[in-house]
């Protein structure tokens, strides 16, 4: 059982060396962690501490924990940084970076961001904790190593929609790393007062890997109760609920069952965020929310 789980585990760092950036299920919810326009956005400092504990009840299972911080400087300036961490058995690897965006504000025609990132990417391998005849392989051929990459992204957002576009690893000192392309895409639908719905689409594309493709649909209820179903295409179904606590505190969990025949051997995927907002004297008095522009008070 051991080697088997040996073999799996290095199976799934050869994918992390292909594939570093992390998938979601509350993408909705975090934009900025896959688009750096994003940054700024949102009105005053965004803190968002969010774990994701995939495929519970497997040995050696991803384990995933990112902080993120992001808040407006002026009316057109944006920063943000963001520390991920992700441990799959023996493996780490550790995401620190800084992303700066840019807006225009095209009045009745919305917004417009662009955004960069510029982050270093660390892989680790902790042999100690192989100890089958194969850890010798896996010495020769999985090396630690550490990674400069940069990003870009654009982001653009009217009254009650939104669509953005990034690509990530376009600059990197390591070969394997390769581009990844998002796009993502939101409308919001007024249904009734105290009732919104907003469907929505991710598309995750990289060279050599199959598309990855999100479709979710969410409703608010009574402006502080967010209830969501997400589908990823041949991987797994999810339900997601937010609630809004206060008017700067809010909590997001999610739970994903896998569709795919991984499901034998696991126990479903769970991910949880907190985001708290302070308010700042440089807030944008109006900014993007999931559900449609807000003013920001």
């Amino acid at each position: 059982m051991k080697n088997v789980i040996t073999t799996f585990v290095l199976l799934l760092y050869s994918i992390v060396n292909a594939q570093q950036n992390p998938l979601f299920t509350q993408y909705n919810e975090n934009i900025n962690l896959i688009n750096p326009a994003y940054s700024g956005s949102f009105g005053g400092l965004n803190i968002t501490y969010l774990q994701r504990l995939q495929w519970e009840g497997f040995p050696g299972a991803p384990k995933t924990q990112v902080i993120s911080i992001h808040s407006p400087i002026n009316s057109k300036v944006g920063l943000g940084t963001t520390i991920y961490r992700d441990i799959i058995g023996p493996l780490t690897q550790t995401d620190i970076s800084a992303d700066f965006a840019y807006s225009l504000n095209l009045k009745e025609y919305g917004s417009f961001a662009f955004g960069i990132r510029a982050g270093t990417h660390i892989k680790s391998l902790n042999l100690n904790l192989l100890r089958t005849e194969k850890t010798e392989l896996a010495s020769d051929e999985y090396k630690n190593s550490t990674d400069f990459n940069i990003g870009i992204g654009v982001f653009y957002f009217r009254q009650n929609f939104n669509i953005g576009f990034t690509v990530s690893n376009l600059i990197n000192t390591i070969s394997e790393n390769k581009k990844q392309y998002f796009l993502n895409t939101g409308y919001v639908f007024d249904i009734q007062s105290g009732l919104k719905l907003r469907p929505s689409f991710l598309i995750t594309m990289s060279k050599g890997t199959p598309v990855n493709l999100n479709l979710s649909i969410n409703a608010l209820l009574l402006k502080f109760l967010d209830l969501g179903i997400s589908y990823r295409v041949d991987d797994s179904i999810s339900l997601i609920s937010n609630i809004k606590l206060t008017k700067d505190l809010n909590i997001g969990l999610s739970y994903d069952y896998t569709s795919s025949e991984l499901s034998t051997y696991n126990d479903g995927t769970f991910e949880i965020f907190v985001n708290y907002i302070i308010r700042l004297p440089y807030i944008r008095p109006e900014c993007f929310s999931k559900f449609g522009l807000k003013k920001f008070k």
